[in-house]
């Protein structure tokens, strides 16, 4: 027997009526599929067989990491290297084509810059964008 799922989640098809209802009843009947992405599953089955079988050949899984202080970890970084080399928030704004005040939200964790702004910004404090990138893993795994 095939699993019906509806193609739009419950939730979704509240107040929808009459010929739309049925029209997606139709294809959710066509299309019917063991797989809803509406269903998500909280439980990773498959990451923790691959855990032990590192735990078994002596490895360490990954350690997880809270996304929430990665804009602040990275904005620490750039501040001591900015700091480091004795250049002002405005200099660094001027030389690197972004406003002061981006650069004074990206050093308090309010703002995360793009992967171009990160690049204007490790030329003018002649560091490689990925040693900036490695200093704040570095502090985000301790």
């Amino acid at each position: 027997m095939i699993k019906r799922i509806p193609m739009r989640p419950a939730c979704c098809m509240r107040g929808v009526s009459g010929s739309r209802r049925r029209v997606a009843e139709r294809l959710a009947a066509a299309f019917a599929v063991d797989y809803s992405p509406w269903t998500k599953s909280h439980s990773r089955p498959h990451l923790r067989a691959a855990h032990r079988a590192l735990r078994k050949v002596g490895m360490k899984a990954p350690r997880h990491t809270n996304t929430n202080q990665i804009p602040a970890v990275f904005g620490r970084v750039l501040r001591e290297e900015r700091k480091r080399q004795n250049i002002s928030q405005e200099q660094l704004a001027l030389y690197a084509d972004v406003d002061r005040t981006f650069v004074s939200q990206i050093e308090r964790g309010i703002r995360q810059p793009t992967l171009t702004t990160l690049i204007k910004l490790s030329r003018v404090l002649k560091v490689a964008p990925s040693a900036l990138v490695a200093r704040m893993e570095r502090l985000l795994t301790r």
